[in-house]
């Protein structure tokens, strides 16, 4: 039964008032029930009951997630192909995001033009060679009431290989400096398992590594870098760049570390037993790191991948930095990890002794699964020998070396549709990469301009597989009979580095110092 109090003094309807701290609200004073407080300095809403406030909400707006769908270095096509990126993040709470970009290094100048559909970025090239050049793009979404999230990618347009050389000679003392080589557009990174800088004078072949900036600068606690201090560790066997990370392995002892490009304290180090680490590497945006055991179960070969970092991969899976995500296992006496390369999405994997010729096999990094369309495992045939033994990957091509007579040879695949396009012979015996429009193939041993064994590089165009050749610059040789250029090989973004471990410097006369070039 309804009161007659009740219809004519109704209660007063429940209000809300904002405080500023919990002071404020402690101090207020004639509140009736159901009351309810914004307290802005916590972002908590309170309601009070009649003894007292309570808690009833804390109100967050989160960023939107990290962009993913953009790499973090392009290589522009030639031909005026564009370039299309779809940069990918979602709002927490399910806001409508704003998508935008800036050229926040280098110019666009005549270089190419960018446009954008909300987050779909379309970056097309020119076509004139007088409009090569580089810059760098940083993407950025917002949900409009909290900070914008960004990604940067670098974008390279060049119409032939890179012509200049940096010429980085050993220290007087080393032992086949270069024997490892690796490169990103802002660093390279040198491998000498067998130095022994900073070794007690028992432990030999502990070995070094070198980090540089590309312009040659050292960089503080990596020149040399020396952790292990024990005969035959053979630290430096190998290593591998990405944008933000340096990959290194000693395969003697089973270990592979990861650094932070500033700063010579590991950020992890893994240990899979002998021979783990005979090969590394990087994922271009530092997302994975991969390293290869040939010589795992008896020549069998095992990859094992890792998070080089923490982040979400594409599929939604949240990855921590150092954790095991694959391990993927080759056949019987295959040496399967023998060679590694990959790009952001996938993995290419030599097996040198798999089969009557060898082997090169390609997996997805998001679930591990294999690729089998096309060529897919590609083996090698007659006249081939060692097939899979160097390998590189991008994007668009795969090529895979062997050691055939003659120099070698390289055959090239097609990622778009994984055909097989050519098998370009008399090069890539002890090395292969590829940079934008051009596949780099070595052999160390080849006589040039009447020197013996001062070794060679040759670039050819993907697309049809004409040498590129060019007064003074390209083929590139050794400038000493032994020298070996080409002994080792590595390319990524803009960048090639080549070891020509048994030069000798003029100023020491020390016999199998080494030497690495860049081109850059």
């Amino acid at each position: 039964m309804t009161n007659y109090s009740d219809i004519k003094y109704p209660a007063a309807a429940a209000s809300t008032t904002t405080y500023a701290d919990m002071p404020a609200l402690v101090a207020a004073t004639g509140m009736s029930i159901g009351d309810q407080a914004l307290v802005t300095a916590l972002n908590k809403l309170f309601m009070y009951t009649g003894s007292g406030w309570f808690l009833i909400a804390t109100m967050t707006n989160g960023s939107p997630t990290a962009i993913t769908g953009a790499s973090a270095t392009y290589t522009l096509a030639t031909d005026g192909t564009a370039t299309t990126i779809t940069a990918v993040s979602t709002d927490p709470e399910g806001f409508a995001l704003t998508w935008s970009y800036a050229v926040t290094t280098g110019s666009l100048g005549s270089t190419a033009t960018v446009s954008q559909v909300d987050n779909v970025f379309t970056i097309t090239p020119s076509t004139d060679s007088a409009n090569a050049g580089t810059f760098g793009i940083t993407f950025s979404v917002t949900d409009g009431a909290t900070g914008a999230v960004n990604a940067v990618s670098a974008f390279t347009l060049g119409f032939g290989p890179p012509n200049v050389s940096i010429t980085e000679v050993s220290a007087s003392t080393q032992l086949q400096f270069g024997e490892a080589v690796a490169s990103s557009d802002t660093h390279f990174a040198v491998g000498v398992p067998r130095g022994n800088i900073g070794a007690s004078v028992s432990s030999q072949n502990a070995g070094n590594i070198y980090l540089r900036t590309i312009n040659g600068t050292a960089v503080t606690g990596f020149d040399p870098l020396f952790p292990l201090d024990q005969t035959n560790a053979n630290f430096g066997r190998s290593v591998a760049l990405s944008a933000t990370h340096l990959a290194v392995g000693a395969d003697s002892v089973g270990q592979v570390k990861l650094y932070n490009l500033t700063s010579a304290t590991p950020i992890f180090t893994k240990n899979e037993g002998a021979y783990f680490g005979h090969k590394v590497n990087l994922s271009p945006a530092g997302n994975y790191l991969a390293a290869g055991n040939y010589n795992y179960s008896s020549n069998t070969g095992r990859v094992y991948i890792y998070a080089a970092k923490t982040f979400t991969d594409s599929g939604g899976t949240s990855r921590t930095q150092g954790d095991l995500i694959h391990t993927l296992t080759g056949s019987s006496g295959s040496r399967f990890g023998w060679d590694i390369s990959m790009t952001d999405t996938k993995i290419l994997i030599g097996a040198r002794t798999d089969g009557s010729y060898g082997k090169a096999y390609l997996y997805n990094l998001i679930d591990g699964s294999q690729v089998t369309a096309g060529v897919w495992p590609l083996a090698g045939v007659s006249p081939a020998t060692n097939f899979g033994q160097r390998v590189a990957l991008s994007d668009d091509y795969a090529s895979i070396s062997d050691s055939r007579p003659d120099s070698g040879a390289m055959t090239i695949v097609r990622m778009s549709d994984n055909t097989t396009l050519r098998t370009q012979t008399g090069t890539g015996k002890n090395g292969t990469a590829i940079i934008g429009a051009y596949v780099y193939g070595s052999d160390n041993l080849f006589d040039s301009g009447g020197l013996t064994d001062n070794g060679r590089l040759r670039a050819f165009k993907l697309s049809d597989g004409v040498e590129y050749t060019l007064a003074n610059h390209w083929p590139s040789v050794g400038t000493q009979t032994g020298d070996q250029l080409g002994t080792t090989l590595h390319g990524q973004g803009g960048t090639l580095i080549a070891g020509a471990t048994r030069h000798v410097p003029a100023a020491s006369g020390w016999s199998n110092a080494g030497k690495v070039q860049v081109y850059s």
